[in-house]
């Protein structure tokens, strides 16, 4: 399209944030909401409460992007300072909203409280600024021109400023830059097995952010997905763009892709089983349930899911899963041997159609020379037969598990799908 997109940046203000003891959801959220109305978001802040900090940055958004949305620093206490840095940045007066004032005193009395005179400084605003009404709570939001940009303050409590968005936010941008700008299409496609650089590597050519279509690749435990990113005139237009990236990324990722947008590994691997009319059980050791624990979180899962049994000690898995002594006496309880007895003797007990198996040594201590921390032995015994992978990860033991478990869950998506496996023994 010829027009070009107008832009945005979202500014987010709160120490908690950056010492990193709150995480900003609310980036997030506006980002998936401005795509829809085709603006373009070019970066996220975020700032402390610190008021040459934040007024530096700010001056540098207002600068920047078409429009400005910072949330957080509305309250009524001493470190809340998007009110006077905002008025800083724009060059404006603080003016006090009288009848805003007036809301927040009966708004208190209707909950039988004194009002807070710290309270009175959340009616204070910029001067010629437009008040952005708070339905759900004390602090006001405003708008305003500063610099290049259209600014927007909102309160940074997510449920506040989620419904001012929608409900007053949204019109006003609508008001302000129509549907000319286009529309932003987004597609994200799942993908499992390979390291975030072998996937880079497959579409290194198809990541050009001045080509529309392009994709862009994230991380988040071990899962790889891929953005598609589309500006087009009309939503029909950019998700026509969509489309062939889709199909050509799909194809490059082969057996790696489980899934697109809102979908998990866990919750494909479960539409698996509901399709094949299967379900599964599990005896986990180095994981600690945490495979059955993923499973469990996608809704209707009881109807695939049998049992899961956490079989660490060595008796627990004779107990359990059916594991005979003899075997794990022989072989070490981290053996193929082992792993295999575990899937075949759990879902032999279970009543199951599939069973899933895992032993290992997630560390920090307990590995040999021949049996290293990171080893485990992932198995899946289906009704075809049991499949038995040998993988090493290295880590500490959270990421270990969490690599573990999904890798076992990943081990029956592709034994179900007919998928490439790496047996062993």
């Amino acid at each position: 399209m010829s027009a070009r997109l107008a832009t945005a940046e979202i500014v987010s203000v709160g120490t908690e944030m950056t010492l990193g003891r709150a995480v900003d959801t609310n980036s997030a959220y506006l980002s998936r909401e401005l795509a829809k109305l085709g603006l373009f978001v070019r970066a996220h802040a975020t700032f402390p409460d610190d008021e040459a900090v934040f007024a530096e940055g700010l001056a540098l958004a207002c600068e920047r992007a078409d429009l400005v949305i910072v949330t957080g620093g509305l309250g009524p206490t001493r470190d809340d300072l998007t009110r006077d840095v905002v008025a800083k940045v724009a060059g404006l007066e603080l003016v006090r909203d009288d009848a805003w004032l007036r809301h927040l005193r009966d708004r208190y009395a209707r909950m039988e409280r004194p009002f807070p005179e710290s309270n009175t400084r959340q009616a204070d605003r910029p001067s010629g600024s437009e008040i952005v009404r708070n339905r759900l709570g004390s602090a006001p939001g405003f708008a305003l021109r500063a610099r290049r940009a259209l600014l927007v303050a909102l309160p940074g409590v997510p449920r506040e400023m989620t419904a001012m968005f929608e409900d007053e936010v949204v019109p006003m941008l609508l008001r302000r830059f129509g549907a000319g700008a286009g529309v932003i299409a987004t597609r994200s496609l799942h993908l499992f097995g390979a390291p975030e650089s072998e996937v880079g590597e497959r579409i290194d050519d198809l990541m050009d952010t001045a080509k529309n279509p392009y994709a862009a690749v994230t991380v988040s435990g071990a899962v790889i997905s891929i953005h598609l990113v589309a500006r087009a005139a009309s939503a029909e237009e950019a998700g026509r763009l969509v489309e062939p990236l889709d199909a050509e990324v799909a194809r490059r990722a082969g057996p790696l892709l489980f899934g697109r947008d809102s979908e998990t590994l866990p919750s494909a691997v479960v539409k698996l089983l509901a399709s094949k009319g299967l379900r599964v059980a599990l005896a986990e050791s180095c994981t600690g349930g945490l495979a059955t624990s993923l499973l469990s979180t996608v809704p209707g899962v009881s109807a695939q899911l049998v049992a899961g049994a956490v079989t660490y000690a060595n008796e627990a898995k004779t107990l359990f899963a059916g594991v005979p002594a003899a075997l794990i006496e022989g072989k070490g309880a981290v053996s193929a041997e082992v792993a295999r007895a575990m899937a075949e003797g759990i879902r032999l007990r279970a009543g199951a159609d599939v069973g899933l198996g895992s032993t290992g040594i997630a560390g920090p201590t307990g590995g040999t020379s021949e049996k290293p921390v990171g080893l485990v032995y992932l198995a899946c015994a289906a009704p075809d037969g049991t499949v038995v992978e040998r993988r090493l990860f290295p880590g500490d033991r959270t990421t270990f598990q969490d690599r573990a478990a999904k890798s076992l869950i990943d081990l029956l998506r592709r034994v179900l799908s007919g998928l490439p496996t790496s047996p062993v023994g």
